[in-house]
């Protein structure tokens, strides 16, 4: 079990991800692709083992033993110490700065605990709370790229697609947006931001 300020973090459970279907939903239908839809067990157990198969490394992230959200280590690469990040949380405690104190403390772990070099992330561009977390974190963009729109059309009434129309563009009809690839190097993280934001295990 790893420990922070508010959360605490162990390797998902399958008990875990059945807590996952309680989960609100998110209120933008930009991020339909993050809710949690799987009802049946088999639908959860076959999310689980999809999710943890191939040596990725899943964490539940707990308040107060709820799993409220979980952050994930994948595509792990054992020659140049590095991994892909993923995070993902119940709405309900978005905006609350679980996120951050999560990060913070996983890169910390993964850095000095598992002893990676560098953490590598992809977001969507129109993601603006997700991209302005990982720059606090010392996330740095290197490259961006094109992909398909994972959901139906966007909803034009929907005021975060509104804010945010740049980030999309529409080719032979196909709904595609700009995704940021960023890279995190560990030295960077200890030296600037370990210190910066405190993170500590």
């Amino acid at each position: 079990m790893i420990k922070s300020a508010r959360l605490s973090y162990d390797k998902m459970k399958i008990e875990d991800v059945k807590e996952f279907k309680n989960w609100e939903k998110h209120q933008s239908s930009l991020y339909d692709d993050y809710n949690f839809y799987e009802e049946t067990d088999k639908e959860i157990e076959e999310w689980y083992l999809w999710k943890t198969s191939f040596g990725a490394r899943y964490y539940t992230i707990f308040l107060e033993e709820k799993p409220i959200g979980y952050i994930s280590f994948k595509h792990i690469k054992e020659y140049n110490k590095s991994a892909v990040l993923g995070l993902v949380l119940n709405p309900a405690f978005m905006g609350q700065k679980y996120g951050k104190e999560a990060l913070c403390t996983m890169s910390d772990v993964f850095f000095n605990r598992w002893g990676f070099k560098k953490l590598y992330l992809k977001v969507a561009r129109y993601n603006q709370r997700a991209l302005s977390l990982y720059k606090k974190l010392g996330f740095k963009r290197y490259a961006t790229t094109v992909m398909m729109y994972p959901n139906e059309k966007p909803d034009k009434r929907d005021r975060e697609y509104m804010e945010n129309k740049s980030s999309f563009l529409n080719i032979l009809g196909k709904t595609f947006f700009y995704a940021d690839k960023m890279v995190l190097d560990g030295d960077y993280f200890n030296k600037v931001i370990k210190c910066t934001l405190n993170c500590k295990t």
